[in-house]
């Protein structure tokens, strides 16, 4: 179980980036569900921002700078317009998931009600 969160995890473009990922195993992006949650997430913030960039020591020099939220999205090869497609995605994966969930709780029990009650009584 925790593989496979941590899997999924290191696919959903915040602690690997994809560019960086051997291209035959990029399509694990699209079922990673951190992928969508943190590409929503962080574009509706960062979309139309500014933001200060300041180090107090930046090779013997002081650096400030204004970088735009889009700058960073593009570092992460996230679209603001991708959101509502993001949004989706997780509701479908959810739908998904408890659907899978109450599919084999119902089999498990209509096996147990079979051999004659929950406690095998």
């Amino acid at each position: 179980m925790i593989d496979g969160v941590l899997f999924t995890a290191m696919f959903g473009g915040f602690l690997v980036s994809i560019q960086n990922v051997a291209p035959y195993l990029r399509w694990i992006q699209w079922v990673s569900v951190y992928r969508y949650a943190w590409g929503a997430m962080l574009a509706s913030e960062m979309d139309d921002q500014t933001f200060l960039f300041d180090v107090d020591d930046f090779e013997g020099a002081r650096v400030t700078m204004q970088v735009s939220g889009q700058t960073y999205l593009n570092t992460f090869a996230l679209d603001p317009r991708n959101v509502n497609r993001d949004i989706l995605a997780l509701a479908a994966m959810f739908v998904l998931l408890a659907g899978a969930c109450w599919l084999r709780l119902h089999v498990r029990f209509a096996m147990q009600r079979r051999r004659g009650g929950c406690f095998g009584g």
